[in-house]
């Protein structure tokens, strides 16, 4: 998974490339209509956007999943204890 922001792209980046990459991350399903080697250009700019980022979103996320799960625990529980299908277990 590539995360790209568009404080993250190369200065020398054209502004072209910088609109359709942010474009792509709004309508990801654009991606099929472009030819092979568009795609290859893109894709080497995103990843290149996404190694710049320290600390790496991936890593952060690594880092507080655990939280992350007691949070949304906590916020669905008692939706969970209210619904039927908790009663009937």
């Amino acid at each position: 998974m590539t995360f790209t922001l568009p404080a993250s792209f190369p200065p020398d980046m054209k502004a072209a490339d910088k609109a359709i990459l942010v474009g792509l991350q709004q309508q990801p399903e654009l991606w099929s209509e472009l030819g092979r080697k568009v795609k290859e250009r893109l894709r080497d700019l995103q990843i290149q956007a996404s190694t710049s980022l320290d600390p790496h979103p991936a890593d952060v996320f690594e880092l507080y999943k655990e939280d992350l799960k007691r949070q949304i625990h906590e916020i669905f529980a008692p939706a969970l204890q209210n619904s039927i299908f908790y009663k009937a277990l």
